[in-house]
């Protein structure tokens, strides 16, 4: 482990007094610990887009009778075999469906995989909850 290292960091007044109040709510009894904390998972969050591998899910909502996009995802499911654990596919109305991809990979596949899944015609809307694979 490397050697911590103390330097001072500069918040507004609004932003420190919600961090005083949500460190009380949820029991972290430090500054320095909620801080980590949330650095820790920034850098989780954000790694993902640039290098190294990955564990997460892709939430896709999609209107089925646009474009024929079910088979369009099938397609592009296949093309990342290696990165997707496995999907679930939920009915939300006659013509919207929910579909979540687990995934697990290197970053830049699955930013590929993100980015055809986002162009593709019918999908309404895609969001991505990555985090950095724990080495």
């Amino acid at each position: 482990m490397t050697k911590s290292i103390k330097f001072g960091v500069y918040i507004p007044g609004d932003l420190a007094k919600e961090l005083e109040e949500l460190s009380k709510q949820i029991g972290v009894s430090s500054r320095s610990k909620l801080i980590q904390e949330a650095l820790q998972l920034f850098i989780s969050e954000h790694k993902w887009r640039t290098e190294g591998r990955v564990v997460g899910v892709i939430t896709i909502i999609y209107n089925h009778d646009i474009g024929n996009v079910d088979e369009k995802l099938t397609d592009i499911q296949h093309k990342y075999i290696e990165e997707i654990v496995t999907s679930l596919h939920v009915h939300l109305s006659s013509d919207k469906c929910l579909q979540v991809i687990v995934v697990k990979g290197d970053s830049r596949k699955i930013r590929n995989l993100v980015n055809e899944l986002m162009n593709l015609k019918g999908v309404l809307a895609v969001r991505t909850s990555l985090l950095g694979e724990p080495t």
